[in-house]
């Protein structure tokens, strides 16, 4: 799915960008998020409150990269690695 916000494309600190945007239509809180991104709350105002929706915010913090195949969970499939296997 394409990011519906196609001006970011090739822009400096898009992670962070997107971070303040999504964060603020979730938080709803320009105080608190310029607390946590170390800036103003008229940056905030100005920058990240409602450019997207809590739905479509919603969403986005959903995004989550597949899984390799070679990456052990470091609960579960850990404790039973080192259980079948024990240091000697």
């Amino acid at each position: 799915m394409p990011l519906p916000l196609p001006w970011w494309g090739g822009k400096d600190d898009v992670l962070r960008h997107s971070y303040g945007t999504y964060r603020a239509a979730i938080l709803r809180n320009s105080h608190n998020l310029a607390e946590e991104m170390g800036n103003s709350v008229t940056i905030v105002r100005t920058y990240y409150d409602a450019v997207v929706s809590p739905s479509v915010a919603k969403l986005w913090w959903k995004i989550r990269p597949a899984r390799p195949k070679n990456v052990v969970d470091a609960g579960t499939d850990f404790l039973r690695l080192i259980t079948a296997h024990p240091l000697e």
